[in-house]
């Protein structure tokens, strides 16, 4: 398993507050009574936890714009942490209202997912590996070759330090110990550092369980019978509004491995994905997009380069009106925390 230093991205999840009600949620958003918030000085902290780390330092949600304190969180970060590793996800709802302070601190690093695309698929994680597959050897091979642990960051939220995503999802939603403490050099610790996530949660999650994932259209969530119990205790929203399937079939070695062959959780967003090569032409032209291959060559041969390349990027992205999010965005709706998350239609 990748360790967490080796990582590309280490997240910080400043909330799980979100205008979206996805099926499967990674982060378990409907699940959620209330919403969290992180303290400014918490997130501070997680900021400060991260220094000597060599990777982007991700803001995330939720939807992280609709923290409080997200002009502050930007600020800081410009203050701490250099330009090229600052990174943002959005579903781009308060693009107009943050705009500028989000290229002022992100540049292009912003992944933006206004999920309109409704093929999108999200891999179950609350259909536990240990309900569905009794072969004891067969889900320890699974769960050693995760994806998520190999693919996907680490993260910082509310409870602590997780090497993975989804452990402090899962330790959110169940009101778990929490993760190792937000302290400089968390991330720089070996992999036995964190065996006690992989024992609590690796073996309640289904991101290493092949499955024939269903899009976000479907408004139910899968989920087996350990996890049915514990959403029914805890009265989550969505299993109150019944848009909860429960999962009782057990899959046999075989049918793993038909559904392993053309089984790709981690290609999530749908069948509008588009390669990488293509996103940069659509938003810069032909003549903008050879060029920031060029800038990009340079960026791995040097590290000032980088620096500049920040800048340099700002100056590209505000002529690019192709990247413009506002045409995406309702600008009338507002978000009241307390009241249910609205839903795909």
């Amino acid at each position: 398993m990748k360790a967490v230093k080796d990582k590309n991205r280490i997240q910080i999840e400043i909330t799980n507050a979100c205008i979206f009600s996805c099926t499967n949620c990674y982060k378990f958003v409907p699940h959620f009574v209330r919403p969290h918030f992180m303290e400014l000085e918490t997130v501070k902290k997680a900021i400060d936890s991260l220094e000597g780390y060599q990777g982007q330092f991700g803001i995330t949600g939720g939807e992280p714009t609709l923290h409080p304190n997200f002009v502050d969180i930007c600020r800081y970060l410009r203050k701490k942490v250099p330009p090229d590793q600052r990174y943002l996800q959005t579903t781009g709802y308060k693009w107009r209202e943050y705009k500028t302070v989000i290229k002022k601190t992100f540049a292009e690093r912003v992944r933006c997912n206004d999920h309109k695309d409704l093929t999108q698929k999200h891999q179950p994680m609350l259909v536990a590996i240990k309900d569905v597959v009794t072969d004891d050897s067969l889900r320890k091979e699974l769960v050693g070759k995760c994806w998520v642990r190999e693919k996907w960051s680490a993260v910082i939220n509310a409870k602590g330090c997780f090497s993975c995503e989804i452990a402090g999802a899962f330790d959110a939603l169940y009101n778990g110990p929490g993760g190792h403490p937000i302290e400089k050099g968390w991330w720089a610790k070996s992999d036995e550092h964190f065996n006690d996530q992989f024992e609590r949660y690796c073996w309640q999650c289904g991101a290493a369980l092949p499955y024939p994932c269903v899009t976000i259209q479907n408004r139910n969530d899968q989920v087996s019978i350990s996890h049915y119990s514990e959403l029914e205790k805890r009265q989550s929203p969505k299993f109150k509004n019944n848009h909860v399937s429960l999962v009782v079939k057990k899959y046999s070695p075989r049918e793993i491995r038909q559904i392993s062959e053309n089984w790709k959780p981690w290609q999530n967003h749908g069948e509008q994905e588009k390669d990488p090569k293509q996103v940069i032409l659509q938003r810069y032209g032909k003549m903008g997009s050879i060029f920031l291959r060029c800038r990009l060559k340079s960026r791995r041969r040097s590290h000032k380069f980088r620096k500049l390349d920040h800048y340099l990027g700002r100056f590209f992205w505000r002529l690019s009106n192709k990247f413009d999010l506002s045409p995406h965005l309702n600008s009338s709706n507002e978000f009241n925390p307390f009241v249910q998350t609205v839903t795909h239609k």
